[in-house]
């Protein structure tokens, strides 16, 4: 069974987009399956740009020529982004690594039955969360990486209080 929930936030903070954000949960026990996202968009864009490891990487969005089609999925980390001038499309991603995009669709890899090398990949329940945000300007004006960090590592807080010579501190 798959059971998700969308959310729209508004920007928290100032100078960052708003986003929808999906909260999956998932029993997964299936054979031979890939299950992704796919979001179609007007945006026309030879590139799209991925956050790897090392930094950020462009690939094609087409299949010409014929090593471009072997290239069928990034190993990203926190974000995947299609943009043009003027505006552009991204997704985050909280622990999802796999995003590809094929001429104005960009996707995310969510979960995956392969029986090779193991035939118990992904067998189970699973939480997982994702958001689409747009952004102005193109890629390298935008803050995607930033939002992309928030996104993947939010900050939680803890109230401390401590009481000392009868005054409260928090």
């Amino acid at each position: 069974w798959v059971q998700a929930d969308t959310d729209w936030f508004a920007a928290p903070l100032k100078n960052l987009r708003s986003f929808f954000r999906f909260d999956a949960e998932v029993d997964w026990h299936e054979r031979h399956e890939f299950h992704k996202f796919e979001l179609p968009l007007t945006i026309k864009n030879d590139f799209a740009t991925y956050e790897t490891h090392l930094g950020h990487v462009q690939r094609p969005t087409h299949k010409n020529p014929t090593w471009d089609m072997a290239k069928f999925e990034v190993c990203g980390h926190k974000h995947a982004d299609l943009s043009e001038y003027g505006y552009g499309v991204a997704i985050l991603s909280e622990s999802k690594y796999g995003f590809s995009c094929r001429g104005n669709v960009l996707r995310i890899s969510l979960l995956r039955a392969a029986i090779a090398p193991d035939a118990e990949q992904d067998q189970s329940k699973h939480e997982f969360s994702w958001a689409v945000m747009p952004d102005q300007g193109h890629f390298l004006e935008s803050d995607v990486p930033i939002a992309a960090i928030r996104f993947n590592s939010p900050i939680h807080g803890k109230a401390i209080y401590l009481r000392t010579s009868g005054v409260m501190l928090t």
